[in-house]
């Protein structure tokens, strides 16, 4: 991931580079129309918001990347957010936070759903302590 600003707008992004081979640019064809897909639907508050897609390469490579641009999230990433609320003593999330995420999270990929995609990227890592 890299954080970019725009030269005329001033704009900070972020811009995720997917590694593609060069003999596997049907994988880097589909990584695009998902992309697109996903650039046509409306906002929605619990989505990152994707703003354009572009294929970059290096003349002298063998490998091309799919350069997703999209909405910087200055607070960071969803484990960085657990990382700050248990970082002291160990201290536990709140069932009640913990319900809040996860339902912004649900409430997300309904959406993608309802508008016929399954995200790619959309990994979840659960662990339950009794």
């Amino acid at each position: 991931m890299l954080l970019c600003q725009h030269k005329k707008t001033g704009e900070i992004v972020a811009i995720k580079r997917t590694e593609i081979p060069l003999d596997r640019l049907e994988q880097a064809n589909a990584i695009l129309e998902e992309a697109h897909q996903i650039i046509k639907l409306p906002k929605h508050s619990n989505l990152i918001e994707y703003r354009r897609v572009f294929l970059h390469r290096y003349p002298t490579s063998n490998l091309c990347f799919v350069c997703t641009v999209m909405e910087f999230c200055s607070k960071g990433d969803f484990a960085e957010q657990i990382r700050r609320e248990t970082s002291n003593f160990q201290k536990q999330m709140k069932q009640e936070k913990i319900l809040r995420y996860l339902l912004q999270i649900l409430n997300g990929v309904n959406f993608l759903h309802e508008n016929n995609l399954i995200h790619r990227f959309v990994l979840f890592f659960c662990s339950f302590k009794h």
